[in-house]
């Protein structure tokens, strides 16, 4: 919550798999969290994202985010930051699951024959 420079690493990481499809991802608000944590995560997924769409796949980031209009960070201009960059923003972790879940099963005869 505080340095992203791990979670941000991840993503890079991840970004190179070509069978990834979807992101979930948690972002937290308020006193000892990141002072932009949008800010910064935004970079990162545009970053992942351009990286699918050039390879001619689209990579969708799902990402919850906990916080209040008076917190240090304001959720709403979090929120702004993140939905620029082409996130889908919940207010819940069980609903960016839920999406998550959705997204990574559409047309779910690759994921079945990866698994297997």
């Amino acid at each position: 919550m505080i340095n992203p420079a791990d979670r941000n690493k991840r993503i890079e990481d991840e970004a190179k798999d070509a069978g990834m499809r979807v992101l979930l991802l948690d972002v937290v608000l308020g006193h000892g969290s990141h002072p932009d944590p949008a800010g910064d995560l935004s970079k990162v997924l545009a970053d992942a994202k351009r990286m699918f769409q050039e390879s001619g796949c689209y990579l969708s980031c799902v990402v919850s985010l906990c916080g209040t209009d008076q917190d240090a960070q304001n959720i709403t201009e979090q929120r702004q930051k993140l939905e620029e960059c082409g996130a889908i923003v919940t207010e819940s972790s069980t609903e960016a699951a839920f999406i998550a879940g959705l997204i990574g099963t559409n047309g779910g005869g690759y994921y079945r024959a990866r698994e297997a």
